[in-house]
């Protein structure tokens, strides 16, 4: 392989897969094939940049000249891209690497000896994806999860035990792959061509001796992902940056290997519901990363293109993220509030009748006199700046509360400079 050429090895494959009985799938008919019209958005992963949610005829007509754009054969709640958030399965995709000159042969052996013929093999540059699309997509209900992993990884482990050839790599099943019709790192375009037909769930269970037969509930009921991401949010939720400043120092002591991204994402999502500048949450995930990179004892980097993905996360979705997702992301619980034995209710009723008793007597200063002195300060050092979003930014508050206060600070603001 090293006497050639990336661009010759490329062509080389494609002629192999025609020779070998492949037929070439145009791109949108590869995609069209795999999601049949049930998901109107895909999540089309962009390297370095985040995930955009693209229609399949605007995907691909943005990777046309990409050599870094990705698509995962799934669906996930309210474009959410998580394990807890996956949908909808639509293929098993198994990447296969090192593939040398001549080995096509002995791959297609081992399709007799015991591997499945997959739907669709692409040439994609240094690899080949073999996609095994399902013939009805299979709905990732919770008490699925664990089956369709597994089969996953079984189709995946049937490549070491019968190819005998290149190195297959086992892939989560929410892991995306370069796009049909995009550019390889070679300059070259991604093909896919069409081998065998579509694959039934239940047969690919049965073949790694699995069912998705329901079985007996051991912890209660299953709920499902779905009750999680309504799209409504059902509490009305007060900012409060003590609980972003809380959860940063729990992640610089307590975060590990294995939940970086992710606590990041969720830090993210916690500065969306506590209205903390953007500006100062990227500069809190950057000594982060820092700390984590310096440690020892680290296995891997984390990457300044994870701290700009986990930012794209600053949107009102976090607002519905439950406590329950944000401890999986973070990997470890939030310390449980103290009732002295009280219900919720009567508990919180009792906080606020004190908190407003306080705030009676002078002793602590209400919300609405927080916010007029954070904007009357703000103001005073800016006075050029009136773009109420800008501001709320700046400081930290809604742009509803900065329009609020915002006439009644400047007529302050004028009484003083007269004074």
């Amino acid at each position: 392989m090293s006497a050639i050429s990336a661009k010759e090895y490329h062509r080389y494959r494609c002629e192999e897969l025609e020779r070998l009985g492949g037929s070439v799938v145009a791109p949108l008919e590869f995609y069209q094939s795999i999601f049949r019209g049930r998901v109107e958005r895909v999540p089309v992963f962009v390297a370095g940049e985040g995930i955009e949610k693209l229609q399949i005829e605007d995907a691909l007509h943005f990777a046309v000249n990409r050599d870094n754009v990705y698509i995962n054969p799934c669906d996930y709640f309210k474009g959410w891209v998580s394990d807890a958030t996956l949908k909808t399965v639509f293929a098993f995709v198994v990447d296969l690497d090192n593939i040398e000159m001549g080995g096509f042969e002995m791959l297609f052996e081992g399709f007799p000896r015991g591997m499945e013929m997959p739907t669709y093999i692409v040439n994609s540059g240094k690899g080949l994806h073999f996609y095994y699309v399902l013939e009805q997509p299979v709905e990732a209900y919770r008490r699925y999860r664990e089956v369709l992993n597994r089969i996953n990884k079984e189709i995946s482990a049937d490549f070491h035990r019968y190819a005998g050839i290149g190195k297959a790599d086992t892939h989560g099943i929410k892991q995306a792959y370069r796009i049909v019709g995009s550019r390889t790192k070679a300059g070259c375009t991604t093909a896919a061509y069409r081998f065998g037909g579509l694959h039934r769930i239940e047969d690919l269970a049965a073949r790694y001796g699995l069912s998705l037969e329901e079985q007996p509930e051991e912890h209660g009921p299953v709920i499902d992902a779905r009750s999680r991401f309504t799209g409504v949010q059902k509490r009305h939720w007060t900012p409060n940056k003590a609980f972003y400043d809380y959860t940063l120092k729990r992640a610089f002591e307590d975060s590990h290997e294995g939940h970086r991204y992710t606590t990041m994402f969720a830090l993210v999502q916690i500065a969306a519901k506590c209205q903390v500048p953007i500006g100062q949450v990227q500069q809190d995930l950057e000594l982060l990363r820092a700390k984590w990179n310096g440690e020892p004892k680290k296995k891997a980097e984390v990457k300044v293109e994870e701290v700009t993905l986990a930012l794209k996360g600053y949107n009102d979705k976090g607002n519905l993220s439950p406590r329950a997702s944000l401890e999986h992301f973070l990997g470890w619980k939030f310390d449980a509030i103290k009732r002295n034995g009280r219900p919720q209710k009567i508990h919180l009723q009792l906080a606020r009748t004190m908190l407003k008793a306080h705030q009676d007597m002078g002793l602590v200063k209400k919300p609405s006199e927080k916010s007029k002195e954070k904007l009357f300060e703000y103001l005073r050092e800016n006075p050029t700046i009136i773009n109420k979003s800008q501001i709320a930014r700046a400081i930290g508050l809604s742009r509803p509360t900065v329009i609020k206060y915002y006439d009644e600070t400047k007529a302050r603001l004028a009484l003083d400079k007269k004074e």
